[in-house]
C-alpha cells in the first residue's frame, strides 16, 4: 500500500520557498562536485593504475578549462538562491545557499 504524505512535499516547497530553488541549488552543487572530482579522479587514476599519464593530464586540462566558470557559475547561483529565497522568507534560504557555495568551493580546488 503507497501512502503519499502531502505534509511532506508541502514543508519541503514552503522551506525553500519554490521548488526550482532545491533543485538550482542541487544543480550548482552537482555541477562544482563533479569539477573537483574529475580533477581529484584524475591524480587517483593514475595512482591505481587505472589509466596513464595522457589520460590523467586530459582530465586535468579538462578542469582548468571549465573549472573556472563551473566556479563562477555556482558562485552566481548561491547569490541568486540566497536572494530570491530571502526576499520570499523562505526558511532555508541559508541551507540552499550553502549547497551552491559547497560546489563553488568543490570547483574552485578543482580549478
Amino acid at each position: 500500500m503507497l501512502i503519499l504524505n502531502h505534509s511532506h512535499n508541502d514543508k519541503i516547497e514552503r522551506s525553500s520557498g519554490s521548488p526550482w530553488l532545491g533543485g538550482l541549488a542541487g544543480l550548482a552543487l552537482v555541477a562544482g562536485l563533479a569539477t573537483g572530482g574529475t580533477s581529484l579522479a584524475s591524480a587517483v587514476g593514475i595512482w591505481l593504475g587505472l589509466w596513464d599519464f595522457r589520460t590523467g593530464f586530459a582530465l586535468l586540462q579538462f578542469v582548468g578549462d571549465f573549472g573556472l566558470p563551473v566556479a563562477a557559475a555556482t558562485f552566481l547561483v548561491s547569490i541568486v538562491v540566497y536572494a530570491v529565497a530571502r526576499r520570499r522568507a523562505a526558511d532555508g534560504a541559508l541551507r540552499l545557499s550553502a549547497l551552491a557555495l559547497i560546489g563553488t568551493i568543490a570547483a574552485g580546488l578543482g580549478y
